[in-house]
């Protein structure tokens, strides 16, 4: 017989709240978890000891109904972007909105906000933010941000009737090289 008996789990809450809940039982009918925090201790002074102290009071919670909270709030979550790179793409657009800096000044600020380097540079690769040496001989390396986009002037009509028309579609026969117009068949 290896079916079990019952079933807990064991999980962080989005409050950081470690969590012992029910999964199944059929021993019981009690559904309720229980909540509880790990801490070191000195232990006759000198060992150290995990000690585990559970709150009074159950969890009105089973691991399903953690599941589904869980789901809900990484789908939230997918919505707005807070990763370490997104991070430090709000940093590195902040940091350079007023021209270059030396790349020392933007490392510095970036392990300020505890932006790692990895994290960092995915940043700057993502937008595409230029890395050059300064023209003198000992010059810093600077970050410079890349121009905005300018967005494309609407064509108006009359420039589009006044432009010059396309070339006709050409392709090329089965036997030779050569190139003829390519007209489009009429039903008719």
């Amino acid at each position: 017989m290896s079916s079990a008996r019952a079933m807990w789990l064991v999980v962080k809450d989005e409050n950081d709240r470690r969590l012992l809940l029910w999964g199944k039982c059929n021993l019981s009918r009690v559904r309720t978890g229980l909540e509880f925090e790990s801490a070191n201790v000195q232990v006759h002074g000198r060992i150290e000891a995990p000690r585990v102290s559970w709150a009074d009071a159950p969890v009105e919670m089973t691991a399903d109904d953690w599941w589904v909270l869980e789901q809900q709030r990484i789908k939230a979550a997918a919505g707005r972007p807070r990763g370490a790179q997104a991070e430090a793409k709000e940093f590195l657009e902040e940091f350079l909105k007023d021209g270059p800096k030396p790349a020392a000044e933007v490392l510095a600020g970036a392990a300020e906000r505890e932006i790692r380097r990895g994290s960092l540079h995915r940043a700057k690769e993502s937008l595409k933010i230029k890395v050059e040496k300064q023209t003198t001989a000992d010059g810093p390396w600077v970050w410079t941000l890349p121009p905005p986009k300018q967005e494309p002037a609407s064509v108006s009509a009359q420039q589009r009737q006044d432009a010059e028309p396309a070339p006709p579609k050409t392709r090329r026969c089965r036997k030779g090289n050569n190139v003829v117009p390519f007209e489009k068949k009429q039903q008719g």
